[in-house]
């Protein structure tokens, strides 16, 4: 099932990613006004990496559309994911 962007809940990934062990891939996303893609690109990539121990680190550049905010709040409720120098726990 295909979550829509307008429901898409940060809340919903905190089984995102096998997490026992150290990540054997870490993916570094830049971003700059994403928020709208934040979600599509995450599903993707739990798709695409299902069975790899992984990370995401998304690195952003002063967007004004509130990417950053929506990151922390990944951040804070799945460790897979961290955002501008905030460390996985």
């Amino acid at each position: 099932m295909k979550r829509s962007l307008a429901k898409f809940n940060p809340e919903t990934l905190a089984d995102a990613g096998p997490t026992s062990g150290p990540p054997e891939l870490a993916v570094v996303v830049p971003t700059l006004n994403e928020r709208d893609n934040v979600g599509p690109l995450i599903e993707r990539l739990e798709s695409a990496l299902e069975g790899i121990r992984w990370e995401a680190i998304f690195v952003d550049d002063d967007s004004r559309d509130g990417t950053a905010d929506l990151l922390r709040e990944i951040g804070r409720s799945n460790p897979t994911f961290a955002a501008n120098g905030e460390e996985t726990p």
